[in-house]
């Protein structure tokens, strides 16, 4: 049989499901939310720290970059004001060599070889006072300082002989003065100056004797450097080191017919850029102002009275090198101090 398809009336009913009870779940603090507060609280503050580290930093910088700039501004000045010193005193010294040659100049009156030397007078006394202001400067160069006194000291040397010579020559002048005079008066006029005339002879030769000693120091003029290489001789003012081996001196000694003739040694004084005295095996010492000096190499001439060229040599040493810069040379002879120059090494 088939089936109708309707329930059974013997079979049990279907149940309706059951809803379920939604589960409510109690809020979980959010612990990250306060980690990540904390963590950029920290970090602003790292921020503020290396801000004000930062700044610290730049101020230092600032103060130290000013203080090494002033300084350096400061040593700048001193070591052009040393420049200048230098170049004016290399300027007066030239000056003071060309009133050597006016001095010999019979056709420049008295008068004016007065004022001349007077002008001179002047001129080293403005580098003295400038010489001592920059000696106060707590960055001066001292070294550079004292050799620069030197120099001075040996140009006040120069102008106290020029001084002494022009008196020579006043006191020579007015004698013939005198004398001229005394053969235009009368008998009357001779007698009563005759007295007088006879103190100023006197008193004019005692001042002749004193300041002939003086004037009669040489007076060498006109230096010219040669360097000396396998016997061939190149005049110049400016040598590159690399060419550089012996060096010769030529200068031109003035007439003096007051000096002693005879045999004379003179010496030459080398000195480097660096203040020092270069020596070689021609070297030795002599007395200058009652001390030792040394001196780099010296030549024997036989002295007339008349004008005279001579030169000495200067042999490198073995291992000597020279230094870059202005070399000075000085002549000296009976312990005076008769001439100076100075070339270039580049």
């Amino acid at each position: 049989m088939q089936s109708t398809g309707k329930p059974t009336s013997g079979g049990s009913k279907s149940s309706k499901p059951t809803p379920e009870k939604p589960i409510v779940s109690k809020p979980t603090p959010d612990y990250s939310k306060n980690m990540a507060t904390s963590s950029d609280q920290s970090k602003n503050t790292s921020r503020i720290v290396l801000l004000v580290v930062g700044i610290l930093v730049l101020c230092a910088l600032g103060y130290f970059a000013t203080k090494y700039f002033t300084e350096k501004q400061e040593n700048e000045k001193n070591l052009a004001d040393i420049k200048e010193l230098n170049n004016e005193i290399l300027s007066l010294e030239e000056k003071i060599l060309n009133f050597e040659v006016s001095l010999e100049d019979k056709n420049i009156e008295i008068a004016e070889k007065d004022k001349l030397l007077e002008e001179k007078y002047m001129e080293l006394e403005a580098v003295v006072a400038r010489l001592a202001q920059a000696k106060q400067s707590s960055k001066a160069d001292k070294g550079k300082i004292r050799q620069l006194e030197a120099k001075v000291g040996e140009l006040q040397v120069f102008l106290d002989q020029s001084r002494a010579e022009v008196e020579y020559l006043k006191a020579e002048n007015a004698l013939l003065t005198g004398q001229v005079d005394s053969l235009n008066t009368t008998t009357v006029q001779l007698q009563t100056r005759n007295q007088s005339l006879q103190e100023t002879t006197a008193r004019t030769e005692q001042e002749l004797q004193e300041t002939k000693q003086i004037a009669a120091a040489l007076r060498a003029t006109e230096l010219s450097y040669f360097s000396v290489k396998k016997g061939k001789a190149k005049e110049d003012r400016e040598f590159r080191r690399g060419s550089m081996k012996d060096f010769r001196v030529c200068f031109t000694l003035l007439e003096n017919q007051l000096a002693e003739k005879g045999g004379k040694e003179i010496f030459m004084v080398y000195e480097n850029p660096s203040g020092t005295i270069s020596t070689s095996n021609g070297s030795g010492k002599f007395f200058y102002r009652g001390q030792q000096k040394e001196y780099s190499a010296k030549g024997l001439i036989n002295y007339s009275g008349s004008q005279q060229e001579v030169c000495i040599d200067f042999q490198q040493p073995e291992g000597f090198k020279y230094e870059k810069g202005i070399q000075y040379i000085s002549l000296y002879t009976e312990g005076k101090l008769i001439g100076q120059g100075n070339f270039r090494i580049k």
